[in-house]
Parts: C-alpha cells; structure tokens; sequence
C-alpha cells in the first residue's frame, strides 16, 4: 500500500518535503504541472513512508505534506479529503467468487482473507475489517500485507482473498478485482498539513490539490467493466474539507 512519496525543492524554502500513497502517480502527474506553473523551481525526488510514518514526521516538524489513507489524526495536523475510493476484492480468476461482477460480503465469511498490515496503517485496517462486519461477514484474516506486491501471489494461487482499494488495483496476470455489491464500501484518501503551517509553497500545493478535486480531475479517464479487467471505481470530486 505504499505508493512513492515527492521531496520538492523551491525558491521560497529549502525543501518541501511531500509523501503519497496509493494515489502518489495520479497526484503527481495532475498537480505537477500546476504547482510548477507557480513555482517553476520546484524538484521531485521520490521517496517511501506509510501513514503511520506520516503523521509523526508531521507532528514533529519533520515533513510538511502527507497524503495518506486516514481518517484519524492528531489535533496538531489539519486534512483535506481528496477521494473516497472503492474497496475491491482481489482474486484468482479461477476462483469461484469470481464468476459475478460485484461480491456480497458475506460471502467472504470464513474465506482466508489478506488485508494490510495492522501495523502500517491501524485505521485503514481496522476499517478493513468493520466494513466486512457491517455487512454480515465473519472475517478471517489469513495474513497481513504491508504492499500489494506480497498480497498478489498469494492470491495467484488461490490460497487467499484480498480485499485493497481500487486505486491500488493494477492489472496482473491472472487476478481480477470485484467491487463490493451496493451499497459501495470506500476509504478516504486525505492530503495532511500541520494546522500552523503558512508556508506558501505548501497552501499553494494544497490549494493545487483542493482545485484538483473540486473539478473531478481526480477521476479515473474510463471505469472499465469487462469481466477481466480491474474494477477502479470512481473518486468523489466537491467534497469538502474537515
């Protein structure tokens, strides 16, 4: 679940220091653009960290932008919401559940499942597994993963389930994603600032962002339907900020 993370270099201060998951490429590839159309000076350098990670570097000074899978945050830190993506389910194609377009949770009961790891990230774990319950399933955790990478072979060969969101569903030989069946079941992407910080470069950045979002520029080009193609879903645009 970890996606590159952007260190940036501008005129107004020695680094900004931004980290991405997930969404980090599509960000990147959207906002880029405009923030350079403000502050032609800025770099790029990528670089990894998980929310946990995240939000402590925010709270002690040490970084200046996440943008991170959280719902929680310490009252220090301030968040604007950037997308709600759709949690779908990885698994073989050969694998029964597969068969329909959308699953019911409740089937999954039982199921040997993989989710990410508690300890990467607690709420988007925990968050896993209450929207599983909310819908009748009796959840059965076979492993924690801390990247899809370690989740996809596992369910390659059918010995487990996935469940991730659609942002992080990319194509892989043998493996489709399904959506929940309605009603959707989502997780917030949010941007993260701490509440005292005014340096321009990084309400410029936010603002870039906020901007993005507000037009739906963060939705996907084409939702793909066809049985063995990854489910992507769709990103809210309009929402507002907390």
């Amino acid at each position: 679940m970890i996606s590159p993370i952007a260190l940036a270099q501008c005129p107004l201060r020695p680094a900004l220091r931004l980290y991405t998951e997930d969404l980090g490429p599509r960000l990147f590839q959207l906002a880029v653009p405009a923030l350079h159309a403000r502050f032609p000076a800025i770099r790029l350098a990528p670089q990894p960290m998980t929310t946990t990670a995240q939000l402590s570097e925010l709270s002690d000074r040490r970084l200046d932008l996440g943008f991170c899978w959280t719902a929680q945050h310490p009252p220090e830190l301030a968040s604007l919401l950037v997308a709600r993506e759709p949690l779908v389910f990885a698994l073989a194609a050969g694998h029964p559940l597969a068969a329909p377009d959308t699953i019911d949770p409740v089937q999954l009961s039982h199921q040997p499942l993989v989710i990410v790891e508690r300890e990467v990230n607690p709420w988007l774990h925990d968050h896993f597994v209450s929207q599983l319950e909310s819908r009748g399933a009796t959840v059965t955790v076979h492993r924690e993963i801390s990247s899809l990478d370690r989740l996809l072979p596992m369910v390659l060969t059918g010995s487990a389930i996935g469940l991730t969101s659609a942002a992080a569903a990319r194509p892989f030989a043998g493996i489709v994603y399904r959506p929940f069946t309605d009603p959707s079941s989502y997780a917030g992407h949010r941007i993260v600032r701490r509440r005292d910080n005014t340096d321009p470069a990084v309400t410029a950045l936010v603002d870039v962002v906020r901007e993005l979002r507000d037009t739906a520029a963060f939705l996907p080009p084409e939702v793909p339907h066809a049985s063995d193609m990854p489910h992507r879903g769709s990103t809210t645009g309009g929402v507002r900020p907390d």
